[in-house]
């Protein structure tokens, strides 16, 4: 549906805001921003652990949330 389950993206926890029965998160992005975001390889999760990856992440969301 919508072409979720395509691709595995990166979103930071500190990006979601818990719904208030704390049973979904949400992340309020544009289609875009989401679809630009940072992949991860379903079979190389290592990958997330190295630190020049997160800055990077860190940078796409700082930019893609700027309101």
């Amino acid at each position: 549906v919508l072409g979720f389950g395509e691709k595995l993206v990166a979103i930071r926890w500190s990006d979601l805001r818990a719904t208030a029965d704390h049973e979904l998160y949400l992340l309020d992005v544009s289609a875009q921003a989401l679809k630009g975001a940072p992949e991860v390889d379903r079979h190389n999760f290592e990958k997330t652990a190295d630190a020049n990856w997160r800055r990077s992440l860190s940078a796409y969301w700082d930019g893609a949330l700027k309101p």
